[in-house]
């Protein structure tokens, strides 16, 4: 056995959810624990996953003063949310009676089970259980990026506040030789939309090497870009690329465009509106308006007026707020001030999407909107709001919505059925206080796997945290990117989330680019030509509420190859052992490739055993790759070399269809991120 090795410490325990506490009717909260892990026991993946390894940080003390931290926010008194209940909109509290992040474990862990068997051919990814049958002693680290930097920021960092994400990016493909990232441009968007905090534009950047970009065009949407909003994402797909953005009134509505710059909506309902954006429709000339006084100020609202309705039509958030202070700059707050300042507006919440057409997906509110084909199946995937005791929209959560008849068609006629939707309660509904969904997006990576990046919102809108640039970078009010996965595209596998291990590491202090708020673009991007995976995402030295106060750099994270995840000796110096699911033989010759590395100065080796027919008995084949200590961390696909093989050297002979079982031996400070087998002709 190799000796220990210092940057591969062992995993000595898992996180499980404790006993639910309950503090009134829907005030519960579930304390997390250390369970020590047991080095010599054989587990079935499908009855006990294969556990998730904590940062070294997450103790006994760390979890004990979380679950008192968030007991507490009952009695704090955080910023007021402005935002005002749609009419169109009645939230349901039925969710309160259950647990929510529950139900969509067991669903997954279900859907994962039921998957078809992995096929024979191509790679199989280790980020997850699906390949794997039983574990001796093994746990599931994520790796750390080879590479992490700023790579793209404005011209005018002053000028330019809303500069970032959303964001979407395309690799070189076909007749197109570059990369493309469509991302948020420009300053705040102002008079004539939603949210003032949109961004002014959209545009599509251009780099050859996807590090150095330059600025691209500006993207329309049908005809026009102030419709365009800030939660755009595009996904290529085929001769036409789709869309998905928030439209007027926080609606989910779709687009699609033969080139990439010029977007046209795919209407899912009827034309219902006007689409100019000077247009005032007809109920709000005849409007009364009416003010209502709030003990709670909010934003930077002078004096503290909370809400202007017409005609039963809540008005709030951004459009509200920016009436109420031009009307205030034109001598006060009354009812033609309010009328007239309101009028820019009236357009963009007459109509749901850009073209003048209602949306039957409903509420998106200001988070990615994503469409996407899995497993056949035509989804929509963007974000839905709870109710809790604090509000109509408390609560953030996802939804999946399954157009049948296709996206790309005529919408109007699909049907719609919401098949997915939950959000983070798995420790209680009291939760809300310590993390909540803020955006979710999914990258196919084979036929049955979809890598998905989840932004969560860590205690959101407490601001209590000391701000200096050689302080620690911000654990509050901030964001942090985790990596989930799919088999189906519906039920999501969140166990980073609950392990507190991020994919993307932030700057240490305060003063680095990218210590505060991260928001990821939508893709986890497979670069060609043996490019590896890269995340691009928004960084921003702020809080969250604190985010358009000052300019954002788009950075890019790197890794080799799929080396997000892989599996290791839990204990590196007792064996260890992978089971893989058996595969059916496709060939009569077989070989096998293996994607392995090791941290810095640490080495170890692996030990594969290759049976027919049963997983019992003497091996058919044993192959060895070792991995000698090196000063950098390093790894790659080697090909394993049987000893006493049948047949010999670097291929096996097998009985075609017979069942091939694959044992996988981690030895020391080896790490194992995938394998394939390899048919050869006779």
């Amino acid at each position: 056995m190799p000796p220990p090795c210092a940057a591969l410490p062992a995993v000595r325990y898992e996180l499980v959810t404790g006993a639910l506490s309950r503090f009134g009717a829907a005030a519960t909260l579930a304390p997390q624990h250390l369970r020590r892990l047991d080095p010599h026991a054989e587990h079935a993946a499908s009855l006990r996953p294969i556990p998730l390894a904590p940062p070294p940080s997450v103790d006994a003390a760390r979890l004990a003063w979380e679950f008192n931290e968030t007991a507490a926010f009952r009695s704090r008194q955080l910023r007021a949310d402005p935002r005002l209940q749609p009419h169109d909109i009645t939230p349901s509290f039925a969710h309160l009676r259950g647990c929510s992040s529950c139900a969509q474990r067991d669903a997954t862990r279900a859907a994962l089970a039921a998957a078809p068997p992995p096929s024979p051919r191509g790679w199989h990814s280790l980020v997850d259980d699906y390949s794997v049958a039983f574990h001796t002693n093994v746990a599931r680290s994520l790796s750390p990026p080879t590479a992490r930097r700023a790579v793209f920021s404005p011209r005018r960092p002053r000028h330019e506040a809303r500069f970032g994400c959303p964001c979407s990016v395309w690799p070189p493909r076909g007749n197109r030789s570059g990369y493309r990232l469509y991302h948020a441009a420009g300053r705040m968007a102002g008079g004539g939309f939603r949210y003032t905090e949109w961004p002014r534009e959209m545009r599509a950047a251009t780099s050859a090497d996807g590090v150095a970009w330059r600025e691209g065009a500006p993207l329309t949407l049908d005809g026009g870009g102030e419709g365009m909003t800030g939660t755009f994402t595009a996904a290529e797909g085929g001769g036409r690329h789709l869309a998905g953005y928030e439209g007027a009134n926080s609606k989910a509505c779709l687009a699609a465009s033969s080139d990439g710059i010029a977007w046209a909506t795919l209407p899912t309902g009827a034309s219902v509106g006007p689409t100019s954006p000077h247009a005032t429709p007809p109920h709000l000339l005849r409007a009364r308006f009416n003010l209502r006084a709030d003990p709670t100020a909010s934003r930077a609202c002078a004096p503290p007026i909370h809400a202007c309705a017409s005609n039963g039509s809540k008005w709030g958030g951004g459009v509200m707020m920016d009436c109420l202070l031009r009307a205030l700059r034109a001598g006060g707050v009354t009812h033609a001030a309010c009328a007239a300042a309101l009028r820019a507006y009236a357009a963009a919440r007459a109509v749901d999407c850009a073209d003048g057409s209602a949306s039957r997906l409903g509420r998106a509110a200001d988070a990615y909107v994503q469409p996407m084909e899995a497993a056949g199946r035509q989804l929509v995937w963007f974000r839905r709001d709870y109710g809790g005791p604090g509000g109509w929209r408390e609560i953030r959560g996802v939804q999946v919505v399954e157009v049948h008849g296709g996206v790309g068609g005529d919408l109007r006629k699909a049907r719609l059925e919401g098949v997915g939707g939950y959000y983070l309660d798995r420790l209680g509904k009291l939760e809300r206080f310590r993390r909540q969904i803020y955006t979710l997006t999914f990258t196919r990576r084979s036929a049955t796997l979809w890598l998905g990046l989840m932004t969560v919102i860590e205690w959101a809108k407490d601001l209590s945290e000391p701000a200096a640039p050689h302080l620690p970078a911000f654990a509050r009010d901030t964001t942090n990117v985790y990596l989930v996965t799919s088999r189906d595209g519906v039920h999501v596998d969140d166990g980073w989330v609950y392990a507190h291990a991020p994919l993307l590491p932030k700057g240490r202090t305060q003063a680095a680019w990218d210590s505060g708020f991260l928001l990821p673009a939508a893709q986890l991007l497979a670069a060609p030509r043996g490019g590896g995976t890269r995340l691009y995402y928004e960084a921003r030295r702020v809080r969250h509420e604190q985010r358009f106060r000052g300019a954002a750099a788009i950075g890019m994270a790197a890794w080799d190859d799929d080396r997000l995840a892989a599996l290791r000796a839990a204990d590196p110096s007792l064996p260890a052992a992978v089971e893989a699911r058996p595969l059916r033989a496709a060939s009569r010759r077989m070989a096998l490739l293996v994607s392995l590395g090791a941290p810095p100065r640490c080495g170890g080796a692996l030990r594969v055993e290759a049976r027919l027919g049963t997983r019992g008995g003497a091996p058919l084949a044993v192959g060895v790759v070792a991995l000698p200590p090196r000063g950098r961390r390093r790894g790659g696909r080697e090909r394993v070399v049987w000893e006493a093989a049948a047949g010999g050297g670097a291929a096996l002979r097998v009985t075609p269809n017979a069942s091939v079982y694959l044992r996988f031996g981690l030895e020391g400070a080896v790490q194992l991120y995938a394998f394939r087998l390899l048919w050869l002709a006779a």
